[in-house]
């Protein structure tokens, strides 16, 4: 029994002698390491907490720990401070110094610089440089923004093809990369180049095209509704998603609803609606959706869509209809349910959760495939049975959800098992790594024999460090996986190095491969496409302007069998490609071309060597706004000539609109043209458009629109469909546990905060509190409902020339209406000139000293001067006094205390003079 306890005590003590000895050489190192520190930089705040269009600051700390004087040389100039630092900076022996930068958040300044702001210093007469850096937190709740050019797009009657364009715009601080994933419900349009992975910087947009076919042998329905969702290239998380229209040509038979402002600000609305076609479509139609909050920790939602037809025919359907509920324990959801579990949930059933805790959450499914709820119209075909499970965990750096799904489909007759897997890890200096795997077992029911296993995997991983940022996105699954992305093979490769502040180089390489294997007939494996690009680019940006030069190398492959064609195809093709973007307040505008030159194998081609040409341009603003297309030539093989398509491929698109608001925009109209050609269609098409609103009684709208086309390729086909609609909103009520503000803002012409005689309320103010927005009232009213108990912070979105009198929060915790002033503002600016000594070589530092605004009330506003002495203010009309203030008492000012009226305009220059008596002599006569 002794030996083992002495041989433990031997050990144990070895033990800690290892661990002292190294506890010493990391304290010898450490000393050693501040020993050669000869000058130590670090800002005050590692991480600063901003919004858009506000400025954020931060002190840069510096001191000499050398026994010497050090001059200091800045290694490039910082463009984009609105307070700089020095150039140069001079240090006595064993002085600290503290200074002052400041910037204003837009999305210009985190394309040019990401989330991190960086300085640097070399020291005169020595070799390295002395940096220091921190870090930018904002809080953009969508900074992506996804629309779809056109609500409504066309399937030629000939090819049964079609396109869509959708724009995506980057309103965020750092760059976003996601995949577009299209998909239609029904099902039935193929569409081309699906899950196309993009890249955006802060502040830029794209225009994308999406060419589509309509597969389906009887198309029962006689149109689609497309989905385009925007999913996180690395997490895999949905960004956001938006809806259009599909149509064939003779089948046109409903319209979108007027889009205004008051619509979005009310949870709770109800709209009924007659339309009627020129093709004898007519039919009512009801929808209603909205939230009411049954208890303190519950919600109830619902979605209804119910169409009653009239002529030609009478009947029902009942689609995109649904009731939620849920709460911080469980959640239930009944109708229509729609979801991507890596397989596609797009029908009629019930969905149950239960949460664990915060962070673990259990689902389960029960889903028919079926769009239609109910019909006594049209007979949709039995869609597949779905069973499927899922766990999620949802934590500060990891998110991870594993599912499992079973599925019968009666018209293919296979029977799919699927299993999948994809968890993101967020790890330290902006790492983010995303693995994911899957495995599927399908069975065709009239064979059992007759089985397949399909395998997939993918890891993507994200890192950005320094003027380095790096981008892997790499996805594989077999030909007979039973995901989505069947028989797919899909590579990204991103590179990105800024040069300067405002320009970066790129490189960027990627794969899309589509090669999938059925094991039923009902899918006919005739179309495997393979694409490659090559590229490289050049973005450079001055002020709101970006350009960006990206030639690239792109090849393609298609494998087709069609009606007993069969076709494979190559192409290689060389581009030149440039974008030029403009974003401002009001404006923006985007032109894009591209020119190749095309190398192809199709025997259809009168020339297999051809040029291809396409571009865009795109200008909006307020109130107007244009978007062109043009293509000349093919540039996808499915534009070639094929057997069923002959001639020169030309496509042409030009859609101008014009929006207008009158009667305090009670009245809201929008006119829209939209003329396009599509040579295979051998005709152009044009439609015109038109959407009038009207509401009144504050919560009740009437809308009027009109649709006219015309084909020159059926000249004696015009349509015209109209639909007039009535609109309910109902105001939110609150829940128990749950508070209501209401606010009520008022122009201060005197700035004095109280609410004078002859002050008025101030309508079309729109503010944010916290997440909430929303839109006062021709009587200046905000109401805000359902808040639970917190801090709120009120900000203005767009004050229409408005601003809040003092920054405004409220701890909320009873029911509450405030008055909140709001003021007119003017810029006023400023100088500090210092006077010469001679009895001192070097003027004063001017950089960070404070200036003061105060009112008669006594509110101070405060302002630093930039390295040069100026300093400017944003103040409200009325009566100031400026004064200066100084940390060193050696530096006086001589003209303290000025009063200055602030008007809109033309406000005086504001000098104060700055002398240094650190070193003051009396002369005495004796």
């Amino acid at each position: 029994m002794l030996l083992p306890v002495v041989y433990f005590l031997y050990s144990y003590c070895l033990t800690i002698r290892k661990s002292l000895f190294v506890f010493s050489l990391v304290l010898l190192s450490a000393f050693s390491y501040s020993q050669e520190q000869k000058v130590t930089f670090h800002f005050l705040k590692d991480t600063v907490i901003t919004n858009y269009g506000e400025t954020f600051s931060n002190r840069l700390l510096i001191a000499n720990n050398t026994p010497d004087a050090l001059f200091l040389i800045a290694a490039s100039a910082d463009s984009l401070a609105l307070i700089s630092l020095p150039d140069t900076l001079s240090l006595r022996a064993g002085e600290k110094k503290e200074l002052f930068v400041k910037y204003l958040a837009t999305p210009s300044l985190f394309r040019l610089t990401g989330n991190k702001i960086s300085i640097k210093y070399r020291i005169a007469g020595r070799t390295g440089l002395t940096q220091a850096a921190f870090f930018i937190h904002t809080q953009t709740e969508q900074p992506l923004l996804l629309s779809a050019v056109n609500n409504m797009n066309y399937l030629s009657a000939q090819n049964n093809e079609g396109s869509v364009q959708v724009r995506c715009s980057n309103n965020g601080y750092t760059s976003l990369s996601f995949k577009l994933l299209l998909k239609s419900y029904p099902d039935g349009l193929e569409i081309t180049n699906n899950n196309r992975v993009v890249h955006l910087q802060p502040g830029d947009q794209e225009l994308l095209l999406f060419n589509f076919r309509n597969i389906r042998a009887q198309n029962l329905t006689p149109d689609f509704n497309l989905s385009v969702q925007a999913i996180d290239a690395l997490s895999g998380k949905a960004l956001t998603i938006t809806y259009t229209r599909v149509l064939l040509l003779t089948s046109e038979k409903r319209l979108p609803v007027v889009n205004t402002n008051a619509a979005s600000l009310i949870n709770n609305t109800a709209q009924l609606s007659y339309q009627s076609a020129s093709n004898g479509f007519s039919y009512y139609q009801l929808t209603a959706g909205g939230a009411v909050y049954p208890s303190d920790n519950g919600m109830f939602r619902y979605h209804l869509n119910l169409n009653y037809y009239n002529t030609p025919f009478s009947g029902i359907e009942l689609y995109d209809s649904w009731v939620a509920y849920k709460n911080k324990h469980f959640g239930i959801q009944a109708g229509n349910i729609s979801e991507n579990l890596d397989y596609s949930l797009f029908g009629k059933g019930l969905k149950a959760s239960v949460s664990l805790d915060s962070s673990n959450t259990i689902s389960g499914y029960y889903v028919k495939n079926e769009y239609l709820l109910f019909s006594n119209i049209n007979q949709q075909r039995e869609g597949a049975a779905v069973w499927a499970g899922t766990y999620a965990y949802s934590g500060e750096n990891n998110n991870s959800r594993f599912v499992y799904l079973n599925a019968k489909d009666p018209l293919t007759g296979i029977q799919t098992n699927l299993m999948n897997a994809n968890s993101e890890l967020r790890f330290r200096a902006g790492q983010v790594l995303a693995l994911e795997a899957g495995y599927s077992h399908e069975v065709l029911s009239d064979d059992n024999s007759l089985t397949k296993k399909g395998y997939a995997g993918g890891i993507r991983y994200q890192q950005t460090a320094g003027k380095w940022s790096f981008i892997s996105d790499n996805y594989y699954s077999s030909p007979y996986y039973g995901g989505l992305r069947r028989g797919a093979l899909l590579l990204q490769e991103h590179i990105d190095y800024r040069l300067k502040p405002h320009q970066h180089v790129f490189l960027h390489y990627e794969v899309i491969n589509n090669t999938p294997s059925y094991l039923s007939k009902y899918y006919p494996a005739f179309l495997d496409s393979k694409t490659s690009k090559y590229q490289a680019g050049f973005a450079t940006g001055a002020g709101h302007w970006m350009i960006t030069l990206h030639p690239y190398f792109y090849t393609q492959a298609l494998h087709q069998n069609i009606a007993a064609t069969a076709l494979a195809l190559q192409s290689a093709s060389s581009h030149a490609a440039a974008a030029v973007s403009y974003s401002a307040m009001k404006h923006s505008f985007l032109l894009t071309a591209d020119y190749g030159r095309v190398a192809s194998n199709n025997p259809y081609l009168l020339n297999g060597n051809y040029s291809v040409w396409q571009g865009m341009i795109s200008y909006n603003n307020r109130f107007a706004g244009v978007n062109a297309f043009f293509q000349n030539n093919p540039f996808y093989l499915m534009q070639e000539p094929l057997p069923w398509q002959q001639g020169k491929f030309r496509q042409y698109a030009l859609s101008p609109y014009i929006h207008f608001a009158l009667l305090d925009r009670k009245l809201e109209g929008e006119l829209s043209d939209n003329l396009s050609y599509y040579s295979y269609a051998q005709g152009w098409s044009n439609s015109v458009q038109g959407k009038l609103g009207f509401r009144f009684k504050h919560t009740w709208q009437v809308t009027a629109q009109a649709l006219y086309s015309t084909y020159t390729q059926f000249p004696d086909y015009n349509f015209l469909q109209t639909q007039v609609s009535l609109i309910k909103s109902f105001k939110q009520q609150t829940a128990p546990g749950y508070k209501r503000l209401s606010i009520i803002f008022f122009g201060d012409k005197n700035a004095n905060g109280i609410w004078d005689a002859d002050e008025l309320p101030v309508g079309n103010v729109i503010a944010s509190l916290n997440e909430s927005l929303a839109e006062s009232n021709r009587k200046g009213k905000i109401a805000f409902a359902n808040l639970k108990p917190a801090l709120y912070k009120l900000r203005l979105q767009n004050g229409n020339g408005w601003w809040l009198l003092e920054p405004w929060e409220v701890m909320l915790t009873h029911n509450h209406t405030f008055k909140i002033a709001l003021v007119k503002s003017a810029t006023l600016s400023g100088k500090i000139i210092a006077e010469k000594n001679s009895y001192l070589q070097t003027l004063p530092s001017l950089e960070g000293i404070t200036i003061i605004a105060m009112d008669r009330q006594g509110n101070k506003f405060t302002t630093l001067t930039d390295a040069e002495g100026h300093f400017s203010f944003n103040l409200p009309v009325k009566l100031f006094i400026f004064s200066v203030e100084t940390q060193d008492a050696n530096l006086r000012v001589s003209n303290q205390q000025q009063l200055i009226n602030i008007k809109e305009q033309e406000n005086p220059l504001v000098i104060f003079n700055l002398a240094d008596h650190s070193r003051k002599i009396d002369i005495k006569q004796f």
